[in-house]
């Protein structure tokens, strides 16, 4: 047994001697270093960039071939992604022995140029724009490059992600019709873009797109038609997400277009071919065997009043986003669901008439739809997720007996509102129901069987306090915490106010007796 305890304590020394060695080397071998305002980090003998200074960083960043550290020499062979993120920096030099440009590693705002060494074997520029060695993939042009056109070169294949993100310069774009990708944000944040391979009437995809992908043309304000080529097969979710489009159409060749893909686009009119994908009255709806979702309403279209189709039954998420016009929407009862963000920002609508058969309104359908005041629920409304009707222009809110949930913030920053009445029926009510609702004065909760938790009632934050009043049936059970640090509840007991001002009755009695006791007084 000794034996063995000692070789188990030699066998410990030696694996620590070896995990102290490794762990020495390790260290020596991962340095992070800067030099002339550009940081790097050494690891396996090769220099990796890691950054800049994120206050005053080198307006000019060069990056050479190689490093120098404590003696040794490191080759620079990678930039790391967000290495180049901050502002102040102008241009960038690439040298050839960078051959791994990670993925959003160059976002600068201020940049305005970009060059690669001619021997580089994995990257290649022109024109101040990166590309790959082979100018199949543009990877960025500059956001703060300042020509107001550009034309791509033949043969280009993938506009990579962010491509072209935020540049607020840029007019005019032509690109060859070999282009197949346009992927995640690539034009996003371009507000300057008019003309897109502008044939003299019309804005134009390349012929051999296959996909636009998620926030492809967001906010692209400038835009205002486009004509999707013939090739195209799917359009992710939000690729046009607040651009300027009022004109577009889609080709028969479409398969999939995602939700909230033209989301608070100002459209005005949707032509389409395409068979699943059909253009109603300007309105866009999806068909696939036995449902029909109304997927886009042109948020730009004058009209003031929609009634819903009755074959209609499910409604796109985003479909009504920032709609200017729209005042009042009827539903109809095809539908049981009013689905996430599908009326937000629809900054005019002010009456929403639910059908019988709409049973749950989910989180942020109304978002932000600062003049809405008129909430008709229907006969099976039951279901109010988080958010639903935050920030909206309700006044004097009366929450039918139909409904049996109440989810967080549903009614968080109603700036309007004043009073809130509940049914005497089973409900649930989540925190911060009416948070951030300064003005509201009353809450009036008649049945016992009502489930609250701690901040159920929480009104105020640290900028504004709030003072409520809540009337509840006597029976109520209360959470100890009902508000929170910022409100001040004043609770009203049912039945339980001083005898004998709780009516007109008891007004009536206090002047019977005062009346007695006065002619009692003159009898004596």
């Amino acid at each position: 047994m000794k034996k063995l305890a000692v070789a188990l304590l030699l066998a410990s020394i030696a694996i620590f001697s070896i995990c102290s060695v490794s762990g020495a080397d390790a260290d020596e071998d991962e340095q992070a270093i800067i030099i002339d305002g550009i940081h790097y980090d050494t690891i396996d003998g090769r220099a990796i960039v890691s950054g800049t200074d994120e206050v005053s960083p080198p307006e000019h960043i060069v990056i050479p071939e190689f490093i120098s550290y404590e003696g040794q020499s490191y080759p620079v062979e990678a930039i790391n992604p967000s290495a180049f993120a901050v502002d102040g920096i102008v241009s960038i030099s690439i040298p050839k022995t960078v051959n791994d440009i990670g993925m959003y590693s160059i976002r600068s705002m201020t940049l305005q140029e970009i060059t690669v060494d001619p021997a580089n074997e994995y990257y290649s520029s022109s024109e101040g724009v990166l590309y790959d060695v082979f100018k199949y993939i543009l990877l960025k042009y500059p956001a703060a490059k300042t020509d107001e056109s550009f034309y791509a070169p033949r043969g280009l294949i993938d506009i990579d992600m962010e491509a072209f993100s935020e540049n607020k310069y840029v007019k005019e774009i032509d690109l060859p019709d070999t282009v197949k990708t346009i992927n995640a944000s690539a034009f996003d944040g371009c507000s300057a873009l008019e003309k897109l391979n502008y044939d003299g009437t019309y804005n134009n995809l390349p012929k051999d797109v296959l996909i636009v992908e998620t926030r492809a043309f967001a906010g692209c304000t400038s835009l205002k038609e486009l004509v999707l080529n013939q090739s195209l097969k799917v359009i992710n979710a939000y690729a046009f997400l607040s651009s300027g489009l009022e004109y577009v159409y889609l080709p028969f060749s479409i398969s999939s277009i995602e939700e909230g893909a033209f989301s608070g686009c100002p459209l005005k009119t949707i032509d389409s071919d395409n068979n699943t994908y059909l253009s109603i009255d300007n309105v866009l709806y999806e068909i696939r065997s036995n449902t029909k979702t109304l997927l886009a309403y042109p948020a730009g279209t004058e009209a003031e009043t929609f009634i819903f189709p009755s074959d209609v039954n499910y409604i796109g998420s985003n479909a009504f986003n920032g709609c200017q016009h729209l005042k009042t929407v009827e539903l109809n009862n095809g539908l049981n669901t009013i689905t996430s963000w599908a009326f937000n920002r629809c900054k005019s609508l002010e009456t929403v008439k639910m059908s019988s058969s709409i049973i749950i309104v989910e989180g942020l359908a109304f978002y932000e739809c600062e003049n809405l005041k008129n909430i008709e629920f229907g006969t099976r409304t039951s279901v109010l997720e988080p958010f639903c009707f935050s920030d909206t222009g309700v006044v004097d809110l009366v929450i039918p007996d139909t409904i049996t949930n109440v989810g967080l913030g549903a009614f968080s920053e109603c700036k309007n509102l004043r009073t809130v009445e509940f049914s005497d029926s089973s409900v649930f009510v989540d925190q911060d129901v009416f948070v951030e609702c300064f003005n509201l004065e009353s809450i009036y909760i008649p049945g016992s069987d009502v489930t609250l938790v701690p901040g159920s009632f929480g009104v105020g934050n640290d900028s504004q306090s709030a003072t409520v009043t809540l009337t509840v049936n006597k029976d109520l059970q209360l959470p100890n915490v009902l508000g929170n640090d910022y409100t001040t509840l004043e609770i009203v007991i049912i039945g339980e106010r001083p005898y004998p001002y709780e009516n007109l009755i008891g007004v009536a009695v206090c002047i019977a007796i005062l009346v007695g006791i006065i002619y009692a007084v003159r009898e004596v």
